[in-house]
């Protein structure tokens, strides 16, 4: 969802530096961008390994998402030619979203933007016990869909996201974009920086 079909990373990194910062923890966008596709749970784990605070995780995801309620509900954009993009699969492919974001949140920005009529299953990260990099979500929503894992494509813009993608056995399309310039996008299968791409990328399968 965020960074694929949401323009939300750089929403993302702010909410979070703003609530590390709420917690005492130095936080900067250079430090929560190292944790892009990881479940917000284990980036609060770790972040408190590495400061050496005793941070609680239900607390921080809940100040979390207050500030991103606000980004889903008033201002996250779609990522450039996406609705096109997803016009063009919708009646071609079982489509499915997985997201680490919580159900509730999700939602917020989902049905402000009209998007959920385009996906036959959903997997949020309440759904799931393992965030990316383990493929849980993905084989999830595959068996939600009734689709061999083998069969599915996945588009993602992490390098955990990547490699949750190959464990799954899926092929992987990678998103470039200036949000993600700089990680290794070596696990991926294709990478496109217009999201117009994927429907040809698929067609050249069939």
């Amino acid at each position: 969802m965020d960074g694929v079909i949401l323009d939300s990373e750089h929403s993302i990194r702010e909410a979070e530096v703003d609530t590390f910062k709420k917690f005492g923890i130095p936080a900067t966008t250079e430090l929560v961008s190292q944790y892009t596709g990881i479940r917000f749970d284990d980036e609060v784990k770790d972040i408190g390994r590495r400061f050496g605070a005793n941070l609680s995780v239900e607390e921080v995801r809940l100040v979390q998402d207050q500030s991103m309620e606000y980004y889903y509900r008033k201002i996250v954009p779609l990522v450039p030619h996406i609705r096109e993009t997803l016009d063009k699969l919708n009646p071609l492919y079982a489509l499915g979203l997985a997201t680490m974001k919580d159900e509730k949140v999700a939602n917020l920005a989902l049905q402000r933007l009209k998007l959920t009529a385009y996906f036959r299953a959903f997997t949020f990260a309440d759904d799931v016990k393992n965030g990316k990099p383990n493929p849980e979500a993905f084989l999830r929503t595959a068996k939600l869909l009734n689709i061999d894992p083998k069969r599915c494509a996945v588009v993602e813009d992490s390098n955990p996201g990547f490699i949750a993608g190959k464990a799954a056995g899926m092929l992987v399309i990678a998103r470039r974009a200036d949000h993600n310039g700089g990680i290794d996008f070596s696990p991926a299968d294709s990478i496109v920086e217009d999201v117009r791409e994927i429907p040809k990328i698929l067609a050249s399968l069939a």
